[in-house]
């Protein structure tokens, strides 16, 4: 028999044999400390013998975690697996970055620069990182003429 019970801290969902009952755990998810709670009509997760479900559940059950009984807190360590050596050598385990460059935020550094800060940052990331590179072409008002001018820049978007 299964009790399931919500972590005071992050809400998250948890389920526990009964028989651990009143036993100190840490959320797996957030690690407060929670004891687990005495079983009662409201948490109890039975399931009809007979069915499908109840099938699965008897499956479950033997791959459960025994607690211990003392009354010492226990911890408990739940941690993603690292990623093999092949995804990260591929950059598959970096998220997923977007870096604009605008010509006008490099225009009074001279010519040439907005080349070379794309340039120095595309080098940076290396070619394996990067995912698109997308031209970007907008209209602003250029405030001392009053004019609307034409500009360009570039949507990098990297692993890192």
């Amino acid at each position: 028999m299964d009790l399931t019970f919500t972590c005071p801290n992050c809400r998250q969902e948890l389920e526990a044999d009964a028989g651990g009952a009143g036993t100190d755990i840490e959320c797996p998810e957030c690690g407060f400390a929670i004891t687990i709670p005495d079983p009662t009509p409201m948490n109890i997760k039975v399931v009809p013998a007979g069915t499908q479900a109840a099938a699965v559940v008897a499956e479950k059950k033997e791959h459960k975690i025994a607690l211990p009984k003392s009354g010492a807190a226990v911890k408990v360590e739940i941690s993603r697996p690292t990623p093999t050596l092949e995804l990260a050598a591929k950059g598959a385990d970096k998220t997923l970055r977007i870096r604009t460059f605008l010509h006008a935020d490099y225009a009074a550094l001279g010519a040439g620069a907005f080349d070379k800060a794309v340039s120095d940052f595309l080098r940076g990331v290396g070619e394996g990182n990067i995912h698109a590179l997308l031209p970007v072409h907008y209209s602003r008002v250029d405030p001392v003429h009053k004019q609307l001018v034409t500009e360009f820049g570039v949507i990098v978007y990297h692993r890192g």
